[in-house]
């Protein structure tokens, strides 16, 4: 017991620290930066950005040099129907080809009321481009459809390939404004694929607010009435409330980008953050579960561990009995820390692809694809883990762990073939909400399916019977002998006489 409190103590510390740490990493998606074109990059891709159907994008584009350019340098703008061509391309002149816009960038030296407005001791080179893109142009094909958009802005010098220049040209510093004007009235710093993203939000903070308030008073009933509540309450109830904080995060982030055309992405930092927490318990939760955590020893029959035991099974015993293991370091244990970290990093990684103009949606980068394999896995494994409870368990619990399987595969596979599916078929203006929407609905649902799991404790069902995170789990005949809440439960003690239930 004070192993695993002291276990589950520590990784809540690391986790605490990380979140800390990790936002003073990130660098958020700008509309800043520098480049330096050479004869092995002869371009640089600024950023990718969707305008409406009906309006046009405004694009102010400001570059600036310490010293003189040695050439000219060009701005193409590249529509996303002609930027998969494009990318195929050998040369940087065979890809310009395929650019609808091309902008000549001149750079002048500045004056000096320049210099003395930006504070600078020396003037620079400086270029500024002001552009109006029209996206909905009439095409050719009487059956083209208007749709909005993704534009690519590509700084380019081709004079430079296979050119070793010396010294290499300047390192060059970029400012670039973009905006949807939907009216002379109506101007947003959003991308078009964004728009809906908001009310996603909204609906998806309000859902899991609300499962989170309902399992916070349950519990709250469960320490006036017994004293005692299972723990799997508190994980899907802290489950519930990072998906809040997501969506909160992200709708604060959001409020603030639409008028700066930045946001404040540490907000956008801790959305990912607490979206990663949320996925790991969800994932950890269905895991355990599958494996039979919290059936009684009457209801589960588990074999003691020899040596001839496959390592498989004795994973699947240490998930089921948690307090069962002496060691800091158990299956139990362990998977919780490991899934924990693992989405923090691959979300930590994520945020630095929120830019990446070949990503249309979050999970289409590498850390993304990352992600989705690991979710894959996962639930290759909890289909493992409910085929050898079934095998163990009393019959009557046959029915609902067929159920849970259907529902845990849902989850788990559910978002990676979607992912697929979206990005093999689906228009390139479509993936982003898709994929936001799809991830939601799957997040959302099980938050609820789970909150009905270790909440109803009058519910009818088989599991709820006989599970230890109702209340109904103490009337099983074992634990009936042993004294209400059994003789081996394994508790912690909250608030003097409260217990967290563990078993």
């Amino acid at each position: 017991m004070g192993l695993l409190s002291k276990a589950s103590r520590c990784i809540s510390i690391l986790g605490f620290v990380v979140l800390l740490s990790l936002p003073a990493t990130i660098q958020a998606k700008t509309t800043k930066g520098d480049f330096q074109l050479t004869s092995q990059k002869t371009e640089h891709v600024i950023v990718s950005y969707s305008v409406a159907v009906g309006a046009s994008g405004l694009m102010t584009a400001v570059l600036l040099a310490q010293d003189k350019y040695p050439n000219d340098m060009t701005l193409h703008l590249y529509r996303d129907d002609d930027w998969v061509k494009a990318k195929k391309a050998n040369t940087c002149s065979e890809k310009t080809q395929y650019a609808r816009r091309t902008e000549e960038v001149t750079f002048t030296l500045e004056s000096e009321e320049q210099i003395k407005q930006w504070g600078y001791k020396k003037p620079r080179w400086r270029s500024e481009i002001h552009l109006k893109v029209e996206p909905n142009e009439k095409e050719e094909d009487e059956d083209y459809a208007p749709r909005h958009h993704y534009w690519y802005v590509v700084y380019d010098d081709c004079r430079l390939e296979g050119k070793n220049l010396f010294p290499k040209p300047p390192r060059i510093k970029y400012y670039i404004q973009i905006y949807n004007m939907l009216s002379e009235k109506a101007i947003t710093h959003l991308s078009t694929d964004e728009f809906s993203l908001s009310r996603i939000h909204t609906i998806t903070m309000f859902l899991s607010g609300a499962v989170c308030l309902l399992l916070m008073g349950k519990i709250g009933v469960n320490l006036r009435t017994s004293g005692v509540v299972h723990i799997a309450k508190f994980m899907v109830m802290a489950a519930a409330a990072f998906d809040t904080a997501s969506s909160a995060f992200e709708l604060m982030h959001m409020t603030f980008y639409r008028y700066d055309g930045v946001g404040f992405y540490t907000l956008d930092s801790f959305s990912a953050y607490s979206e990663a927490l949320c996925d790991a318990m969800v994932c950890f939760l269905l895991l355990v579960i599958a494996a039979g955590w919290t059936l009684p020893s009457d209801v589960i029959s588990v074999n003691d561990i020899q040596d001839n035991t496959s390592m498989i099974e004795k994973i699947l015993v240490g998930l089921a009995n948690p307090t069962g293991s002496k060691s800091l370091m158990n299956p139990f244990t362990g998977l919780l820390g490991g899934l924990t970290a693992a989405h923090l990093m691959l979300a930590h990684w994520g945020l630095s692809f929120n830019d990446e103009y070949d990503s249309y949606h979050d999970l289409e980068h590498t850390p993304g694809k990352i992600m989705m394999l690991l979710r894959f896995a996962m639930g290759v494994f909890m289909l493992t883990a409910v085929t050898q409870t079934r095998i163990k368990c009393n019959a009557s619990l046959h029915s609902f762990y067929t159920s849970f399987a259907i529902v845990g595969m849902l989850w788990f596979q559910g978002l990676p073939v979607i992912t697929w599916f979206c990005n093999s078929f689906v228009a390139f203006h479509e993936r982003h909400p898709t994929v936001v929407m799809a991830g939601a609905i799957l997040q959302s649902t099980s938050l609820v399916l789970l909150s009905w799991l270790v909440a109803m404790d009058g519910a009818p069902s088989s599991y709820h019977k006989v599970s230890h995170m109702t209340q109904s789990g103490d009337n099983s005949l074992t634990e009936k002998m042993a004294g209400g809440i059994g003789a081996n439960a394994a508790t912690w003690k909250l608030f003097g006489k409260t217990k967290v239930r563990l078993d």
